[in-house]
């Protein structure tokens, strides 16, 4: 069962009070890059996997990423992100979700007239990060490093190519 969340502080804060459930689908969504500038997910993991009757039974599917560190049924980077229109924005509370890792494939049991239905209403919520910009005073010491480096200006963050 699809359990949609629209930032990760609020799935947080539905697994730790008890309403996420075993079975459930925990969909994260507008965490991609053009959503929040793509923050790893990983203290939802740790408290899914935290709950031993959650950690075998319930995935945690997000444009976010995820790291190494990650355990149990995480699925990241799903593209296109919520914030671009991609379907992962489509999905309601209580969809009927297949997931088939071995098959790489994820998919959701709505009818194509809801989706469409769903789609035609849709709308992505603005987002803040697409108001950031590199800064634009003089190149400070650390700026240049960066440029040095070849680190590339992202939303939110620093993060090297590699």
């Amino acid at each position: 069962t699809a359990r949609p969340f629209d930032c990760e502080e609020d799935a947080i804060d539905a697994i730790l009070h008890g309403r996420i459930h075993p079975g459930d689908a925990v969909f994260i969504r507008y965490e991609g890059p053009r959503g929040s500038g793509m923050p790893e997910m990983f203290y939802t993991g740790e408290a899914i996997c935290s709950d031993p009757a959650l950690a075998s039974s319930v995935a945690l599917i997000t444009d976010g990423r995820f790291s190494g560190a990650s355990r149990g049924a995480a699925i990241g980077h799903v593209s296109p992100e919520a914030a671009s229109g991609g379907p992962i924005g489509l999905i309601e509370e209580g969809d009927i979700i297949n997931i088939d890792i071995p098959n790489a494939k994820i998919t959701l049991e709505v009818s194509d007239e809801v989706l469409a239905e769903r789609k035609a209403k849709y709308a992505a919520p603005s987002s803040a990060m697409s108001a950031l910009k590199p800064p634009q005073a003089a190149p400070s010491h650390w700026w240049k490093r960066a440029i040095s480096l070849n680190w590339t200006w992202r939303p939110a963050a620093w993060r090297s190519p590699v």
